[in-house]
């Protein structure tokens, strides 16, 4: 009997780098992941690299079932663009589209990997813009939350720090034990571990109603001087 393989999609485009991963949708098993590293190459590469990936694993669109993406936070344009790449592609109501926390998605990565963690609290810490700070705090040995993303000055960041707290993203990373690096930024392949975990509970979302969790207000950077 030929069974056949449905696959998931999977995109992160919070961060200055963009990436992709495919995985079996019915085991979540990793097929690929690529992540290409030149900044802020998202809208002109995304589409591309995902259209490479499909012909390399000889993947037709028809046989991908679920797309994850990274929902934030992280920077609103990587963000919007690769939600709205996810939900144009969903628009049909063939494919379900899954909305991934990046912050949970990451946390969930660690978890997996790093075992007996001696902190009683992970503190996930991504630059905003200027001195402003995404913040969650999360239980480092149930890996639940313990309040929702602020944003924070680094004076206020530095109030979530104690001697049961590691800080995992961008902040005061000459503090930070070496076996998180792996961790301190978002890769395609957690959101594909949460993504495949989320498809199995139901939670997919309808691709009009979504969107990504910005947590800030656009802020527009100006270079050069204008005549």
């Amino acid at each position: 009997m030929i069974v056949d393989t449905s696959y998931m999609l999977s995109i992160d485009t919070v961060g200055h780098y963009c990436g992709i991963a495919l995985s079996n949708a019915q085991d979540g098993t990793l097929i690929m992941k690529h992540v290409l590293k030149e900044s802020n190459m998202h809208d002109s590469m995304l589409a591309e690299m995902i259209r490479i990936a499909l012909i390399d694993h000889a993947i037709a669109t028809s046989d991908i079932s679920a797309i994850a993406v990274s929902a934030g936070p992280g920077s609103f344009t990587g963000l919007r663009i690769g939600m709205s790449f996810a939900k144009g592609w969903c628009a049909d109501g063939k494919t379900s589209l899954i909305s991934v926390p990046t912050f949970d998605a990451m946390i969930h990565a660690l978890k997996n990997k790093i075992h007996n963690l001696r902190h009683q609290t992970l503190c996930m810490a991504k630059l905003s813009h200027g001195d402003q700070w995404f913040v969650q705090t999360f239980d480092a040995k149930s890996g639940g939350k313990k309040n929702d993303i602020s944003i924070v000055s680094s004076s206020t960041l530095d109030m979530y720090i104690d001697d049961d707290t590691i800080v995992i993203g961008d902040y005061k990373l000459e503090q930070q034990d070496v076996i998180y690096a792996e961790f301190n930024n978002s890769d395609p392949e957690f959101i594909a571990q949460l993504g495949y975990i989320m498809l199995q509970r139901g939670e997919a979302i309808s691709p009009i109603t979504a969107d990504s969790a910005y947590h800030a207000a656009f802020i527009p950077t100006i270079q050069g001087n204008r005549s």
